[in-house]
């Protein structure tokens, strides 16, 4: 499943890769409403910051990564409609006698040079302070696809079942990728912003769902008798499109 991220500064909605707010707000809004859990990173303390990010916030399920001074910070934005709280894992023992478990989300590093058995230690250790990880996949350039597989699936294999595990990546990837991520149960998180050219509707919409079928595709309609959809993407799209 893929969940994006907004990025919030000076009461509105900016992208992290060149700092710009983003003009067409309105579209990327509708974008992210379509998935059922997005994630709010507050890049300044502004008034108007806290004020937008609340808004957000009581649309859906919604995480929050804030640099919190206090408890009674994260409390303010659960109670304003976050469903979870991203704190850094030096920040759960100040935090955690005040806040449930189950509203937090702890976040790790996570990079190619990070070895999977010391997050794993990390998680294993930490598992039952929180309801779920976040591992930013950092990187200086574009992200090396099957190596962003293949350190999922080592960290996934060696984890009990039933620990949630979302990467956080800061360059855009591959729907395939996103398929495969999926399939081991792994969520992905991303910039909203690229949801507007990179992936299509469709695409973000079947990345939340799953399928029993033997070839992991979904069912769709042929919505137009014009027009014989190219791949089950594009008959999701139309069919959301056309309301049918």
């Amino acid at each position: 499943m893929i969940i994006p991220c907004l990025h919030l500064r000076k009461g509105t909605l900016v992208d992290p890769s060149n700092g710009k707010n983003v003009q067409d707000l309105s579209a990327c809004l509708d974008i992210v409403s379509l998935c059922p859990e997005f994630s709010v990173v507050y890049l300044d303390k502004l008034k108007e910051t806290e004020e937008f990010g609340k808004k957000l916030a009581v649309a859906r399920s919604c995480c929050v990564e804030y640099g919190a001074d206090s408890a009674e910070d994260l409390l303010d934005l659960l109670d304003s409609g976050a469903s979870h709280v991203i704190l850094g894992k030096e920040h759960l023992d100040g935090f955690r006698q005040f806040i449930p478990k189950e509203r937090i989300i702890c976040k790790l590093t996570a990079s190619r040079e990070t070895a999977s058995e010391e997050l794993r230690k990390d998680i294993n250790n930490l598992k039952e302070r929180t309801s779920g990880f976040l591992l930013p996949y950092e990187r200086d350039f574009q992200v090396d696809e099957p190596s962003l597989v293949g350190f999922a699936k080592e960290l996934k294999s060696s984890l009990c079942d039933n620990v949630r595990l979302i990467i956080s990546v800061d360059h855009i990837i591959s729907y395939s990728t996103i398929s495969q991520l999926h399939s081991l149960g792994v969520q992905i998180q991303m910039n909203a912003t690229w949801l507007l050219n990179d992936l299509s509707l469709g695409q973000i919409i079947s990345s939340c769902l799953k399928s029993d079928r033997p070839d992991g595709l979904i069912p769709t309609l042929v919505v137009s008798k014009c027009v014989i959809p190219e791949n089950f993407h594009t008959s999701l799209t139309e069919g959301i499109l056309s309301k049918t």
